[in-house]
């Protein structure tokens, strides 16, 4: 039941407008970012092309990053965060409830939600690596900042990237570790969003709230209590960002948002699970 409750309400959760339409938006900005490239770097020589990971629109160094890494939040709630407000709103958790059982559903709906926000922001930079791979030189190993590829002149600006160790070993698995990333950090919130449609909502757009509230605490962490790292989630979700940073730290955010989403899950339909 279990299985069949996730496969369902994925389908339904990447059937929907809202779903496509933020789709039609992250690849809409993604080929902007390629074509922009494009004629960019139309002519230019390999000895002063920068290296094409960097150009993707993950990176820091994308003219279009700091859009992206601005309207984030939104996409990510837009993508699969009112799945389970749905299913209240228009009584169809009923009809779920009678057909995979509730327990299946609610297991369901969190692990439908997480995958259909982990595909939506993987699968579309994935094809992005592939076509930049196709269009630009992969020997090119200029870097926007202007320092130098070879790892005894990257100085510190590379070494506070989030996984410079990854980095140093391999630039190509570094990326695609870096969108798999993006990828759990979508999933992680979208899970976390549809949690608070257990509480009373009068309106959908109130679910916004969570995820902007949680995000604009986390970046403001370090002004509070003078933290000597970086923690506006812009810096963690971009490939290439230079910003001081703590991957520990920002684990175990990600761990306690996780617990604090599933505890939600837990105690709000734990009168279901056992009826």
């Amino acid at each position: 039941m279990i299985r069949q409750s996730i496969k369902i309400q994925l389908m339904t959760i990447m059937g929907k407008k809202t779903y496509m339409f933020v789709v039609l938006l992250i690849f809409g900005l993604i080929f902007t970012n390629f074509l922009i490239n494009v004629f960019t770097f139309r002519g230019t020589d390999v000895v002063d092309m920068y290296d094409p990971m960097k150009l993707l629109t993950i990176s820091h160094w994308s003219s279009l990053s700091s859009l992206f890494t601005q309207f984030y939040p939104l996409l990510v709630v837009l993508a699969s965060g009112f799945s389970l407000f749905h299913d209240k709103e228009t009584e169809m958790i009923t009809y779920w409830f009678a057909r995979v059982g509730r327990r299946a559903y609610y297991i369901g709906n969190i692990v439908a939600s997480f995958i259909a926000a982990f595909l939506l922001f993987t699968v579309p930079f994935l094809i992005e690596v592939v076509l930049n791979c196709i269009s630009f030189p992969l020997n090119a190993n200029g870097d926007p900042s202007g320092i130098s590829s070879y790892l005894g002149d990257i100085g510190q600006v590379a070494r506070n990237y989030l996984l410079f160790p990854l980095y140093y070993q391999n630039t190509f698995l570094y990326i695609v570790v870096s969108i798999f990333m993006l990828g759990l950090v979508s999933g992680i919130l979208a899970v976390f969003t549809n949690a608070f449609a257990f509480f009373p909502l009068k309106f959908k757009i109130l679910l916004f709230l969570p995820v902007y509230v949680l995000l604009f605490c986390l970046s403001n962490v370090r002004k509070l209590i003078n933290l000597d790292i970086y923690t506006n989630y812009s810096y963690y979700i971009s490939a290439y960002d230079s910003s001081f940073k703590s991957g520990i730290a920002f684990a175990w955010f990600l761990i306690l948002v996780s617990l604090f989403s599933l505890l939600i899950y837990y105690k709000k339909g734990k009168g279901d699970y056992f009826k």
